[in-house]
């Protein structure tokens, strides 16, 4: 049962997670179907070896940010968000904290859903692997501006920087 739950919740991921092109949007012209596809039926193979299910679906995600951060560096770091979910379920803190670091190396933006979610990654990673200094400034900002965000996986990680800083009054409020 736990592998069909984990199963589901790849294939959310991969389902939430199409690559966009660099056009309108518009998934009907740009091959992003085909894209989406690939995706599943990689996790569909996946699913013979339970143990890598999550594993893989950090890893496709994570390709797939890396792929379109030229592109669109916002969708590029949601994708890392999602990567990191899936290593955190599987356990993998090495998987975890490259998302922190591959979210660094992007270009600083001025757009600021773009800027939340690279602070995002980058201070809550710098927390887990233990650097303090580094991480407090970034994640105090973060958890000041989670209230202009709705998405769910966003706030909850929001809600793990608060908690990182010992303020669980924020965290049960996000």
């Amino acid at each position: 049962e736990a592998l069909v739950q984990h199963d589901e919740r790849i294939r959310t991921f991969v389902r939430r997670q199409v690559v966009l092109g660099a056009g309108d949007g518009d998934r009907g012209d740009d091959g992003d179907a085909e894209r989406s596809a690939d995706l599943e039926g990689g996790v569909a193979e996946a699913r013979r070896e339970p143990g890598l299910v999550l594993l893989d679906a950090c890893d496709i995600l994570v390709a797939g940010a890396e792929e379109v951060a030229p592109l669109d560096t916002r969708k590029a770091l949601a994708m890392l968000i999602e990567a990191r979910e899936a290593a955190g379920w599987a356990g993998d803190n090495r998987r975890s904290a490259d998302t922190g670091h591959r979210a660094a190396a992007f270009p600083l933006s001025d757009d600021p859903t773009t800027r939340f979610l690279a602070d995002l990654l980058v201070g809550v990673g710098k927390l887990y692997e233990g650097e303090a200094a580094a991480a407090l400034p970034l994640v105090r900002d973060v958890v000041a501006r989670a209230d202009d965000f709705d998405e769910p996986s966003w706030v909850t990680w929001a809600a793990t920087g608060a908690q990182g800083l010992g303020d669980e009054d924020r965290a049960s409020e996000l």
